[in-house]
């Protein structure tokens, strides 16, 4: 087997055009992965401007063929595309174990669940406040919601119209917007001062003000309208420790 480097050099509105195409673009690349074909994808950041796929495969010709049906090449969301041999001199991502456990080797093994009276609104607001990005929605009778799908980088939630049926029972959006929760997601952002000032901007309630921390990074916390806690900021949690 080879490895081969797929480099994609995208459009400058990619981030912004790739919502529509992304579910489609996740189920080529996922079916690819469990051939055993696609190893590693990303996007390079800061700016988003190219994008990396690691293939091992017999031929080349497998990395095209998965290229040319990428509905992110076929829609224009990639100004063009190349296929480089990757001759790898140290490790092999064939050893690499795969993690203990129960956990399955997937985008975000930890998927946050929330219920919301208004769920279409809420779906609207946290795309807007927060930059998730629309993956799957399901709608219900009466203007609600079944089911939603929000993707934020490599990360989802899941959301749905607050009812009265068996998990409904269990998980309920606040009685009022300033409860206390039980439960509240943190996410790792790029720049925090930037998506403070977003979140502000559209409405969102500042419970706990943009501070550095003491253990590093940068971050807040804030109520939506329906008062679900969220928190943001620059700590990760899974980078390398700086040396001190």
């Amino acid at each position: 087997m080879n490895y081969y480097a797929l480099i994609y050099h995208v459009v400058d509105d990619f981030v912004a055009r790739r919502a529509a195409h992304r579910p489609e673009h996740l189920r080529l690349a996922r079916e690819a992965h469990a051939r055993g074909e696609l190893v590693l994808a990303g996007a390079l950041d800061e700016p988003v401007d190219q994008a990396l796929l690691v293939f091992r495969a017999a031929e080349r010709s497998v990395v095209e063929r998965f290229a040319r049906a990428d509905p992110y090449v076929t829609s224009g969301l990639v100004a063009r595309w190349v296929v480089r041999p990757w001759s790898v001199k140290i490790g092999n991502l064939q050893e690499v174990e795969p993690m203990s456990g129960d956990a399955k080797d997937t985008g975000a093994n930890v998927i946050p669940t929330l219920r919301y009276r208004d769920a279409a609104a809420a779906i609207d607001w946290l795309c807007k406040a927060f930059g998730f990005e629309r993956l799957l929605l399901v709608p219900a009778e009466g203007g609600t919601i079944a089911h939603a799908q929000l993707v934020f980088g490599n990360g989802m939630i899941m959301l749905g119209s607050a009812r009265d049926d068996e998990y409904g029972r269990l998980v309920k959006p606040p009685k009022d917007p300033g409860d206390s929760n039980t439960q509240s997601p943190y996410i790792v952002v790029q720049d925090a001062d930037r998506h403070y000032a977003r979140a502000v901007a559209a409405g969102a309630t500042i419970v706990m003000d943009l501070k550095d921390e003491d253990y590093g990074g940068r971050g807040y916390s804030c109520r939506d309208p329906e008062g679900h806690v969220w928190n943001f900021g620059t700590y990760d949690p899974w980078a390398p420790a700086k040396p001190t």
